[in-house]
């Protein structure tokens, strides 16, 4: 039977998430097998208001003199790292930052961020509610679903349901919200309990709730038990469907071995140091001459990281800043490694896991708890190796081992192998699963 839907999610495309690919791929999914499907999400400078994207039907709100506002800052803030047309503008970002962007940064971390709440979406919540009220009064959907990891969409979807009660509601959480550890949504120290009651208040009112893994699962069965029956956890989506699809070769062809990270680093809770302090060591072996590491993703979180590399940027380090899908996807596939580092929290699993094994290729995974999510993940994976951050590398035995499986990288997955592990992934498998809550 054909369903009538309506998502709320902050983001979407052309903003590049996770959580925008994922959903993003499941709305235009339903809409090919015959689902009606409409998006509430967050509008930016330069964005369509309304449109129709492979099907489905896109709302954009958002307070247009902030959003305004912010594309101001950003240009004044981009405009002098494109001075030097011999730099990409996310690598001239490690060695100069103007006084304004400077400023910005300061007032961000040090004012805004420390006093909203529930997160830095809240701006968008009463556009977003006004809009979705509005879709919901002159339609009759079968289910709205609210999407995280911006609090902010399931705060809109508490205040919809106040006003329609019996729609079908699914609580989609991507990061967690009231437990968040190392990368708070907020500020812990003045919201704390308003985080856990705001949290309480949606698992009372919706129907049903999904999660990435089992760890965020039992966590969640543990602080709301009386709602442990509605937890459901849906794993990460493979992004991209299309088979073993020949990508075009991103990189020169040569013997050198490229060591490819790809995905957003956080300040807390996804630190390259250990994996930078690796590869300074591997330097000096006789794998020197011939391996470079690549960054693809928004790194703006830890650029001090970066500091003492730069005598390395742009000849061994190479920073690409986030690139369009399609980049991102012949990167992966022309990597010679590709490194996953682990959050520190042992309930959130990168969503890029799938996107590596995908490819069959070896996978270099960094991990800074035994508990780590993805070292389950990887379990059934053959081409991995785990390596331990834990601290500043003082022995040489990280080293050792990583040079070793440099020298002896073991063959890629065949298709055969590739297609047992992916076939879970899948989008067909992922959105029956959502599916079967409806």
């Amino acid at each position: 039977m054909y369903k009538k839907l309506i998502i709320v999610t902050h983001d979407y495309p052309p903003i590049l998430s996770a959580r925008a690919i994922r959903w993003s791929a499941l709305a235009e999914y339903w809409a090919t097998q015959g689902h009606d499907v409409d998006v509430v999400s967050a509008w930016q400078n330069g964005f369509a208001e309304e449109e129709t994207l492979r099907g489905v039907r896109v709302h954009r709100t958002n307070l247009s003199w902030l959003e305004n506002l912010r594309a101001w800052f950003k240009k004044a803030r981009t405009s002098r790292k494109r001075q030097n047309a011999g730099q990409s503008s996310e690598a001239e970002r490690l060695q100069a930052k103007g006084f304004l962007s400077q400023i910005a940064h300061w007032g961000y971390h040090k004012i805004y961020k420390q006093l909203y709440w529930p997160d830095g979406a809240f701006p968008w919540f009463r556009p977003a509610l006004r809009k979705t009220r509005a879709l919901i009064s002159s339609n009759r959907y079968d289910a709205l679903i609210t999407v995280s990891p911006y609090f902010t969409a399931h705060l809109v979807g508490l205040r919809v349901h106040q006003k329609f009660p019996t729609l079908h509601w699914m609580v989609d959480i991507g990061d967690p919200f009231s437990f968040e550890e190392y990368e708070p949504h907020n500020n812990p120290r003045l919201y704390k309990t308003k985080n856990f009651s705001a949290e309480q208040r949606v698992f009372n009112k919706a129907t049903v709730i999904s999660v990435t893994t089992d760890e965020t699962r039992q966590k969640y069965a543990q602080l709301f038990p009386s709602h442990a029956e509605k937890i459901h956890v849906i794993p990460p989506l493979l992004s991209s469907d299309e088979g073993f699809k020949a990508y075009l070769p991103l990189f020169p062809k040569d013997k050198k071995l490229r060591l490819v990270y790809m995905g957003r680093l956080y300040s807390e809770s996804r630190r390259p140091d250990f994996l930078l302090q690796l590869f300074r060591s591997l330097l000096e072996t006789p794998l020197g001459d011939h391996i470079e590491l690549h960054f693809f993703g928004d790194i703006r979180a830890v650029e001090d990281s970066f500091h003492a590399y730069t005598s390395l940027i742009h000849e061994k380090i190479h920073v690409h800043g986030q690139v369009e899908h399609e980049i991102a996807n012949r990167a992966l596939h022309d990597a010679s490694v590709l490194i996953n580092i682990g959050n520190k929290s042992a309930y959130q699993l990168p969503s890029k896991v799938v996107e590596y094994v995908n490819t069959g290729k070896p996978i270099l995974n960094i991990i800074q708890t035994v508990h780590d999510s993805s070292m389950k993940f990887f379990e059934p994976y053959p081409s991995v190796l785990h390596l331990h951050d834990s601290g500043p590398v003082e022995s040489q035995k990280a080293v050792e081992d990583l040079f070793q499986f440099l020298s002896n990288l073991p063959a890629p997955l065949s298709k055969e192998e590739i297609r047992e592990i992916r076939s879970q992934f899948q989008i067909d498998s992922i959105a029956r699963k959502y599916e079967d809550l409806f």
